[in-house]
């Protein structure tokens, strides 16, 4: 590989965004600034590669980002700090059914209309990081096991468009997934004892 080939921006993306990964792990407050600069340097290269579902997706995840610094800082008990929680059943089902829906509708209008390199792969990573980004916004365990999904949904699409450099940043998040969820489930059930 000629590294001199690689986008500067996805470039950027990747540290910012592994960074950002590696803070959230550690729940600490200052992942949501650095994850707002890895999204800006995604939202870039993804319109370099025509990957509109991923683009356009970046523009959303500012607005989560935000929200769920706000929702870490004032989100809790009396607007205190948030603590982990988990889902219930029926918000399950409705994420679900929201995920499949979205993707479905997603993945039809991008085939119809557009010239999305990857319409189904692109519209489930759109579909399910949003679904995932607002469940840690919220501090949900359950984040990371739908992170975890999209991993391996974005190493698939990387590697289908040749995108090796974020293919292998998913190989680290997935492993860094599996980790913040064990790291969340520790703290959720030091909560619980207290």
């Amino acid at each position: 590989m000629d590294w001199r080939s690689l986008n500067p921006y996805e470039v950027l993306a990747v540290v910012f965004s592994l960074v950002c990964v590696l803070l959230t792990i550690k729940e600490n407050i200052w992942q949501w600034l650095v994850g707002i600069f890895g999204v800006i340097f995604y939202f870039i290269f993804y319109h370099q590669e025509k990957l509109y579902a991923s683009k356009w997706l970046q523009l959303v995840f500012i607005a989560l980002q935000i929200y769920g610094w706000y929702e870490w800082l004032h989100g809790g008990k009396d607007k205190g700090e948030l603590k982990i929680s988990r889902t219930s059943s029926q918000l399950n089902f409705l994420l679900a059914s929201l995920a499949i829906a979205g993707t479905a509708a997603m993945a039809y209008g991008f085939a119809k209309f557009t010239d999305n390199a990857s319409p189904l792969l692109d519209s489930a990573v759109t579909i399910l990081s949003l679904i995932a980004q607002w469940m840690l916004a919220k501090k949900y365990l359950e984040n990371w096991l739908v992170w975890i999904a999209v991993n391996l949904l974005t190493i698939a699409l990387g590697i289908r468009q040749k995108l090796y450099p974020t293919a292998g940043l998913y190989v680290i998040f997935f492993i860094l997934a599996i980790l913040g969820f064990l790291e969340w489930q520790k703290s959720y059930k030091n909560l619980q004892r207290a």
